[in-house]
């Protein structure tokens, strides 16, 4: 049992690296300040992560090519801890860069004095973690999952992220579409229709789902309530009535906006596209 809490230890900074971060929805971007900060703990974090790991494995050997004897080597203890606490959050304001995660992964997993490595180090010392039994061989079974999930996390990516919310899904696209695969493109079709569909009633999902639904004026009165409450919710302005109902492929209304930089709005909204475009201002 002692053994089965020192995993979950040591694969908590990796959870708060590349899980949590994902699993939080977001409206809005961080402040740059909020931003600034998290770079320089990454950039602190990792140099900490270095530094530990040059004094368990590089200097010793180091030593030996300069003819110093192991038992006359004097210890040099490294940073414990720190390195890991201040790797373990700064994904969630980065998380929209892909540098920072695959950078704290790394130093994570170099920072020998972070908890992965006092489990590695002692996980035969019997006198802290007690005697094996068959518990300790289920935990070395246990280990092969997270091991499974980070290398499909790492090489299998998806190349976008759906988060869904209240009435409004938000898209992000992590890679040009133009260099998917078409298991990626797929997969994302797939997703994206999944997302949509936990935003609307039943109701609504016949009602869009129809075939040419444009020619349905339930459909438009339907579409036309929408743009009106997207109005209202994001404090849209449309005096110049710039806000408009187009219709897209496969006879689908689409709400066309223009691009503001102080709202972001969804890439779907109560089961209608929300189209976002650069319009030309009044002076041109």
């Amino acid at each position: 049992m002692k053994r089965f809490i020192g995993v979950i230890i040591a694969l908590l900074p990796f959870v708060f690296v590349l899980l949590i971060p994902r699993l939080i929805t977001r409206t809005n971007s961080p402040s740059t300040t909020i931003c600034i900060i998290a770079w320089g703990a990454l950039i602190f974090g990792g140099f900490i992560a270095l530094v530990n790991f040059t004094l368990s494995f590089c200097r010793p050997y180091w030593l030996i090519l300069k003819g110093v004897p192991i038992e006359q080597q004097r210890f040099i203890s490294g940073i414990p801890v720190l390195g890991t606490l201040m790797l373990m959050f700064i994904n969630i304001p980065l998380y929209s860069f892909s540098l920072p995660w695959i950078l704290a992964t790394i130093f994570l997993l170099l920072d020998t004095g972070g908890p992965l490595w006092f489990v590695i180090c002692t996980w035969n010392d019997d006198s802290l973690w007690g005697r094996k039994n068959i518990c300790h061989r289920a935990i070395c079974k246990f280990l092969k999952i997270p091991v499974i999930i980070l290398w499909t996390y790492l090489f299998q990516r998806k190349q976008y992220r759906i988060l869904t919310t209240g009435n409004s899904v938000y898209v992000k696209f992590l890679k040009p579409v133009l260099e998917w695969n078409n298991k990626s493109q797929d997969n994302y079709l797939s997703d994206l229709q999944k997302a949509v569909a936990k935003t609307i009633s039943r109701e609504i999902r016949e009602l869009i789902g129809q075939e040419n639904p444009v020619q349905n004026p339930d459909y438009a009165k339907y579409v036309e309530k929408v743009k009106k409450q997207l109005i209202d919710e994001f404090f849209l302005n449309d005096r110049a009535g710039e806000i408009t109902i187009g219709t897209y492929h496969m006879g689908m209304l689409v709400i066309s906006v223009p691009i503001t930089e102080n709202v972001e709005l969804p890439y779907y909204y109560r089961g209608v596209q929300i189209k976002q475009k650069q319009f030309a201002s009044a002076s041109d």
